[in-house]
């Protein structure tokens, strides 16, 4: 009677030991991290992705200047000790470790090309660019960490800074003399006010725990750093996702510094990581009430050039017109000419650079609008196409001289610029 509820003792044991295996082999990991297998192009990047089942996604950007290589140090420590699975798991997180193994072996700000890679992602002419494009096309990116070091500062132990919707909106307005909604304007403004009082009362509490004295970004003497929209800080919100950049200070102590300010910063970040997907949602829905479209000629013999470019860059279009309200339209055409190529424009560092005019012609008829719109790509204002495609913008394709992937061909076409009043 004994051996019997022994035997069957063993038998419940065993088949609750096969249940808790099954259990555990079926249901979904809580978190889990690997190595992204990369295209042949992105063999000397290294990127993570580190899954926690979040709806939060951000992208990490350490060290793209290889004489920078705190950043990476760093993270790297944090991956090792399992931070980003555990103590940051609010999140997941695509971290891109190493921009570049060449840059970051041989302590190089530089491409091979000699080009600095954060002022590319207009003019794509470097590696560490298209692959930051791939990886935001490839995942729902609600904010972007872009990681660097900075140079001796008086008084100040790190710095911050914020890429802002608003700042690059009103710059656009300038070129258009746009009237827009107040209301929404102020609301966008708004979210990033609360933004920065948020990151404030953050530093604040870190000096006063560790007497790490945290400052906004500055570069002569300039508050906020360049306005670029060729660098990642500025193109990410250009693209509708807010985007911080972290600056350490060349300090003795500079490694504990940052580990601390790192630390710091993510522990709180899932307290405030909600508004800046609200943000990111707000901007996008901003820029749907825009009634202004480009129209490049779909006939046209890059075109072909002017679509990879768009799909790099995430951006829609179409081939048929969607477009009412032709009454109150007015049809801007441009023509583009090139007059001073300068080797270094400040700030852009080693990028060859074109000076140009821009001769404009207006158009009213309501039937020439409407053959145009039949014939054309028509791709929907957004910032970013301002920034790439606009010639007001003195960053957009009409401005470098060297472009990789025959995209030199696109300061060729034809631009139209259709505004429904």
């Amino acid at each position: 009677m004994q051996e019997g509820n022994f035997s069957e003792i063993m038998i419940k044991k065993i088949f609750l030991f096969f249940i808790l295996v099954l259990i555990f082999f079926t249901s979904e990991i809580y978190s889990e991290e690997f190595v992204f297998s990369l295209d042949n192009e992105f063999n000397d990047s290294l990127v993570y992705y580190v899954c926690n089942r979040s709806e939060y996604n951000i992208l990490i950007n350490c060290s793209v200047h290889g004489d920078e290589d705190l950043p990476y140090k760093i993270i790297s420590e944090f991956l090792d000790k399992g931070y980003f699975e555990n103590q940051f798991s609010y999140a997941n997180y695509i971290i891109v470790l190493k921009p570049s193994s060449y840059r970051l072996k041989n302590k190089s700000r530089y491409s091979l090309e000699g080009i600095d890679p954060n002022r590319t992602y207009i003019s794509l002419l470097s590696k560490s660019s298209k692959l930051i494009l791939k990886l935001l096309s490839d995942y729902d990116i609600d904010l972007i960490l872009d990681l660097h070091e900075a140079r001796d500062r008086e008084n100040i132990d790190f710095m911050y800074s914020n890429g802002f919707y608003s700042k690059f909106l009103l710059n656009f307005f300038k070129s258009y003399n746009i009237v827009y909604n107040k209301d929404n304007l102020n609301k966008l403004i708004e979210f990033e006010k609360n933004i920065e009082a948020i990151q404030l009362k953050i530093f604040e509490q870190l000096y006063k725990n560790s007497n790490i004295r945290v400052s906004k970004y500055s570069v002569n003497n300039y508050v906020g750093g360049y306005d670029y929209a060729s660098i990642l800080r500025n193109y990410g919100v250009i693209r509708c996702i807010p985007t911080i950049l972290f600056e350490n200070v060349n300090k003795e102590n500079k490694y504990y510094i940052t580990n601390q300010v790192y630390y710091y910063f993510f522990d709180n970040l899932k307290n405030y990581l909600f508004l800046f997907k609200e943000y990111k949602s707000f901007i996008s829905e901003m820029e749907k009430n825009f009634t202004i479209y480009y129209l490049f000629d779909k006939n046209y013999d890059n075109i072909d050039i002017l679509l990879r470019y768009l799909n790099l860059n995430k951006i829609k279009y179409y081939y048929f017109s969607k477009v009412k309200n032709l009454n109150k339209a007015k049809l801007i055409e441009y023509n583009v000419k090139n007059t001073n190529l300068k080797t270094d424009k400040i700030g852009m560092k080693g990028l060859l650079y074109c000076d140009f005019e821009i001769y404009q012609n207006e158009i009213t008829d309501k039937n020439l609008i409407s053959n145009y719109l039949d014939n054309s790509v028509v791709i929907p204002f957004s910032l970013l196409c301002y920034y790439l495609l606009d010639p007001n913008s003195k960053e957009s394709l009409f401005n470098f001289n060297i472009l990789p992937l025959n995209y030199y061909k696109l300061r060729e076409l034809p631009v139209r610029i259709l505004i429904i009043y």
